[in-house]
C-alpha cells in the first residue's frame, strides 16, 4: 500500500467513526430553551426542547444528556415512532458534584421556611388535646398551586384514578391525618343497611345479596366514640377492608349522626359492609373477621402525630404537624403533573437511564409497545405507579421503585394466542411499600403475556400481593421476599388464578421469609394458585416463617384453591404452618367454574389448538370435571413444619430437615427472622439446602 492510499484509507475510516459517533443533546436545570443550543456550554432546561432538537440531527445515534439537578416537570413528553424514525435514542442522567443524580419532580417545591405557625384558635380548636407537636401552616395559593386534586373512592371493583395532591417531606411520603395513628383498625358496629350490594363475593358462604337497584351507602353503628369529633368534618375518609380481606375501600363519610351513633357512607361498597359483631342471632357474617375494619382519614380533626398533614383544599391550605420549624434546608415536594413524565411508544432500541422521578399523580414512565428497549439504573418513588412497559425484549435492570400509591410497576409482552414469547425481562431490581394509598391489589409487580421473567430482585414491606401475574411460561426466580402481604388476609405474596389455559408458569429458587398476616386469624401464603388455576412448577424455593392457616383448614406456605397439576419439589419449608395445602373443588364446583370462564379458553385463547395441545399436554383434561385432578408434592425437607394438611395430593418423598452439626432444633426455633446466612449457618450441610442456595438469590448489584 502507497503513502497515499494509506491516507485515503485513513480519512474514510476517521469520516466513518465520526458519523458513528452519536450526537449528543444537554439539558440542565439552568439552561435554556430559547438562549441555549443544546451544548455542553449552553444546555437547553428542558427534556421537551431536546426532543424538538432531534428533528435537525443526523439520522442515528442520539443521546440526550440530563445534568444534574433538579427539573420541576409541568407537562410530560413522548417519543413516537414517527419521532425516533431512524434514531436510536439514549437519555442518559449525568452524575454531579457526590454523585447526586438529576431528578424529575412533578410537582411545586416549598422550602420549609415557610412554614408559618397556626395561631387561630378556631383551627387549634379543632386538633386532639394530646398533639405531640406544633400545628404549621403554608398557603399554597401563594405559590401558585390551585390544582389539589380531588379525594376519590378507590378500592376493589372502582376505577384507579390520578391521586390527589400529596405532600412530601425531604423527599419523604408523608401522611394524611388519620386514626388510629398506627395500623390498627377500628371493627365495624352493628349494619343497618349494607348499601347497594354490586356482586357477590365468591367463596364466602351461601350468601346471596337480595336484588336492588337502589345505589346508596352504607349505614353502621361506629363503637369508638372519638367518631363524634369527626362530625363536622368536610372531606373525611374511612379505609380499610369492609367486607371481605382482600377487597379494601376508601370511601367519603357523608353523614356521621351523633345521636343515633351511626355513619352513613357516601358511595356503596362493591360487597357491601359487613359487620364484626354479633347479629341478633350471635352470628357474624363469613369471611376475612381478623382484618374487617376501617380507618378514617383525610380530617384535620386527626392532625395530631408529627408528619399527619391536611390539605383544606377548598382554601388551598396545607397544614402540617412537626415538633419545631424545620432548618432551612428542609423542603415540601407537593404533587401535580397528572401524565407520565416521559412515554415512549411503538418505538425500538431506546434507553433510559440515571435519572430519578418522584412526585407524579400517575404512571411516572411507560414504554408502550416498544422493542429492544431499556430503563436502567433509574429510582421511582412518591408516585401514583411507577412504571409501564410492554412490547418484546425490553428490560428494567438495576432499578429501585418504591413509596408508590397504587403499584409499582407493570410488564406485558407476548402473544397467548400464539403463545410467543415477550421476552421482558425485570432484574437486580428493588420494590417496596408501594401500596401506600390502595392496599389490596397494587402489585409491587403486575405481569402478563407470555415468557417473561422476572429475576434477583428484592421485594420487602408490601402490604399485599407482591408479583400478580397471569399468563403463559413465566419465571420468577432468585428473588428475595420479605415481610410481604403482611396487611391482608386471602392473599399471596406472589399471586395467579381464574384461568386453566394460563400454563407453564415456574417459580424457582426465591427466598421467602417472615411474610405474614396481622392477625393470626388471617389467611395468607407465599405462593398462591387461585380459583382453578393449574400448571405451575414450584421448586427449589426456601420458605421460612411464611404464611398463615388462618380460619381455613388447607392454607400453607403454598397454596392452592381448587386447580390440578401443580408441582411443589425440592423445596425447603423452614418454621412455617403447613407447607402445602389445597380447597378441594368438587365436580359440581369445577364444572360451574370452566362454564363460567369459558369466555378465556375460547375466545382469549383457543385451547384446542394444536399450539396449546402441543405445549401444554396434560391441559385437555382440565375441561373434563369427572377426570382426577392432582397436585404433586416431591423430595421436599421441611423442618418444624407439616408437609400437608389437606388437598388432593400426591405425596413423593419429603423428608424432615435436620440442623447442622453443633446446632439443636431450639436454637433453630429460637431464630426470629430468618436470612440466607441464618438458612445456611444452621442448615447448609444439608444437599437440598445447598442445591436451593447455589448461584445469587435477591439483588446482586445496584449501582446508582
Amino acid at each position: 500500500m502507497n503513502k497515499w492510499s494509506f491516507i485515503v484509507l485513513s480519512g474514510l475510516l476517521l469520516a466513518c467513526a465520526l458519523q458513528a459517533a452519536p450526537s449528543r443533546i444537554f439539558i440542565s436545570p439552568t439552561g435554556s430553551n430559547t438562549g441555549g443550543n443544546g451544548s455542553e456550554k449552553a444546555p437547553y432546561a428542558t427534556l421537551q426542547r431536546a426532543k424538538a432538537a432531534i428533528k435537525s440531527l443526523p439520522r442515528g445515534e442520539v443521546e440526550i444528556v440530563v445534568c444534574e439537578g433538579e427539573y420541576f416537570v409541568g407537562d410530560g413528553v413522548e417519543f413516537t415512532k414517527n419521532d425516533l424514525k431512524d434514531v436510536k435514542l439514549t437519555i442518559t442522567g449525568r452524575l454531579g458534584a457526590k454523585d447526586k443524580k438529576p431528578v424529575f419532580i412533578g410537582g411545586k417545591k416549598v422550602m420549609a421556611s415557610e412554614l408559618q405557625e397556626v395561631t387561630d384558635k378556631a383551627i387549634l380548636a379543632k386538633i386532639p388535646s394530646d398533639a405531640e407537636g406544633k400545628l404549621f401552616f403554608i398557603d399554597l395559593k401563594k405559590f401558585g398551586m390551585t390544582d389539589y386534586g380531588k379525594m376519590r373512592q378507590r378500592g376493589f371493583g372502582s376505577p384507579t384514578y390520578p391521586t390527589e395532591m400529596e405532600a412530601f417531606y425531604n423527599h419523604e411520603p408523608m401522611t394524611c391525618a388519620q386514626y388510629p395513628n398506627d395500623t390498627s383498625i377500628m371493627k365495624i358496629g352493628e349494619v343497618l343497611d349494607e348499601g347497594h350490594v354490586r356482586a357477590i363475593a365468591y367463596g364466602q358462604g351461601a350468601y346471596k345479596p337480595k336484588p336492588d337497584k337502589h345505589i346508596r351507602g352504607a349505614t353502621f353503628k361506629y363503637i369508638d366514640q372519638r367518631t363524634e369529633r369527626w362530625a363536622d368534618a368536610p372531606e373525611a375518609f374511612i379505609r380499610g377492608n369492609l367486607s371481605v380481606g382482600w377487597a379494601d375501600d376508601q370511601i367519603k363519610i357523608k353523614k356521621i349522626d351523633t345521636t343515633a351513633k351511626t355513619i352513613l357512607l357516601d358511595t356503596p361498597h362493591v360487597y357491601g359492609v359487613w359487620s364484626c359483631v354479633p347479629d341478633k342471632d350471635g352470628k357474624v357474617k363469613s369471611g376475612d373477621i381478623a382484618v374487617r375494619g376501617y380507618q378514617v382519614y383525610n380530617l384535620l380533626e386527626e392532625i395530631d402525630r408529627n408528619g399527619e398533614y391536611y390539605i383544606d383544599r377548598q382554601n388551598g391550605i396545607f397544614y402540617v404537624m412537626l415538633p419545631e420549624k424545620p432548618s432551612a434546608d428542609k423542603f415540601f415536594n407537593f404533587s401535580i403533573i397528572s401524565e407520565p413524565f416521559i412515554r415512549f411508544k411503538d418505538v425500538d432500541g431506546v434507553t433510559l437511564q440515571g435519572i430519578d422521578f418522584t412526585a407524579n399523580r400517575v404512571t411516572a414512565i411507560e414504554m408502550n409497545n416498544c422493542t429492544n428497549s431499556q430503563i436502567d439504573r433509574c429510582q421511582v418513588y412518591n408516585c401514583a405507579r411507577g412504571i409501564r412497559m410492554t412490547g418484546i425484549k425490553n428490560s428494567l435492570t438495576r432499578s429501585r421503585v418504591y413509596n408508590c400509591a397504587y403499584g409499582g410497576i407493570e410488564v406485558r409482552g407476548g402473544n397467548r394466542r400464539t403463545l410467543e414469547r415477550g421476552n421482558n425481562v425485570v432484574k437486580n431490581c428493588e420494590f417496596f411499600n408501594n401500596a401506600r394509598l390502595k392496599m389490596n391489589y397494587s402489585p409491587a409487580l403486575l405481569l402478563g403475556g407470555v415468557g417473561n421473567t422476572i429475576s434477583n430482585c428484592d421485594f420487602h414491606d408490601h402490604p399485599h400481593v407482591c408479583i400478580q401475574y397471569g399468563g403463559n411460561d413465566m419465571l420468577i426466580e432468585r428473588n428475595t421476599f420479605i415481610r410481604c402481604c403482611k396487611g391482608s388476609s386471602d392473599m399471596g405474596v406472589t399471586y395467579t388464578g381464574r384461568n386453566q389455559s394460563e400454563q407453564g408458569n415456574i417459580i424457582r429458587r426465591n427466598f421467602f421469609s417472615k411474610n405474614l398476616p396481622p392477625d393470626p386469624g388471617a389467611m395468607m401464603c407465599g405462593v398462591y394458585v387461585d380459583d382453578g388455576s393449574g400448571g405451575t412448577l414450584i421448586e427449589n424455593n426456601i420458605f421460612c416463617d411464611t404464611g398463615s392457616i388462618g380460619h381455613s383448614s388447607s392454607f400453607g406456605a403454598v397454596y392452592y384453591h381448587g386447580g390440578c397439576d401443580n408441582i411443589a419439589r425440592e423445596n425447603v419449608f423452614i418454621a412455617c404452618e403447613s407447607g402445602v395445602g389445597q380447597q378441594t373443588w368438587t365436580n359440581e364446583w369445577w364444572a360451574a367454574a370452566i362454564k363460567r370462564e369459558s369466555h378465556r379458553f375460547y375466545k382469549e385463547v383457543d385451547v384446542n389448538s394444536d399450539i396449546y395441545k402441543k405445549r401444554y399436554p396434560k391441559l385437555a383434561k382440565l375441561f373434563d370435571p369427572q377426570a382426577p385432578r392432582e397436585n404433586f408434592v416431591e423430595r421436599n425437607k421441611v423442618f418444624c413444619t407439616p408437609m400437608s394438611l389437606n388437598g388432593n395430593m400426591i405425596l413423593r418423598n419429603n423428608k424432615p430437615l435436620k440442623p447442622n452439626k453443633g446446632f439443636t432444633a431450639a436454637q433453630a426455633l429460637g431464630v426470629d427472622f430468618w436470612t440466607l446466612e441464618l438458612v445456611e449457618k444452621y442448615f447448609g450441610e444439608d444437599a437440598l439446602v445447598k442445591k436451593n442456595l447455589e448461584g445469587s438469590i435477591g439483588v446482586e448489584k445496584v449501582e446508582q
